[in-house]
C-alpha cells in the first residue's frame, strides 16, 4: 500500500506555505511511503492527522530511506479556502 504524506510538525509549522522566487520548490512537498496492507485498518480518516513512528532503512542505491513504522488517529482535517481578512 503507498501513503502519501506531508509532515505537520508539532504544531503546523512544517505547514506555512513556501515561495521560492529563484525556481526553486514551492508550496508543501509530499513524501511518500510503501506500508504493508495490514496497516490499512490503522487509517481511519482522510484526510488526517496521524502520529507516526518513523523509521529508516538502507535503500538500495545506499541512502537511508525514511518509513513509516506504525501510525496512530489524533484528529480529522478539514481543507477549507483561506477567507480574505475583513478590515
Amino acid at each position: 500500500m503507498t501513503l502519501n504524506y506531508f509532515m505537520y510538525g508539532d504544531n503546523g509549522d512544517l505547514m506555512i506555505s513556501r515561495v521560492d522566487a529563484t525556481g526553486g520548490p514551492v508550496g508543501q512537498q509530499r513524501a511518500k511511503a510503501n506500508l504493508d496492507p495490514a496497516m490499512r485498518s490503522k487509517i481511519t480518516f482522510v484526510p488526517g492527522l496521524y502520529d507516526a513512528q518513523m523509521g529508516f532503512k538502507v535503500g538500495s542505491d545506499g541512502k537511508p530511506v525514511l518509513t513509516v513504522e506504525d501510525l496512530d488517529f489524533c484528529s480529522r482535517v478539514q481543507i477549507l479556502p483561506e477567507q480574505p481578512e475583513k478590515k
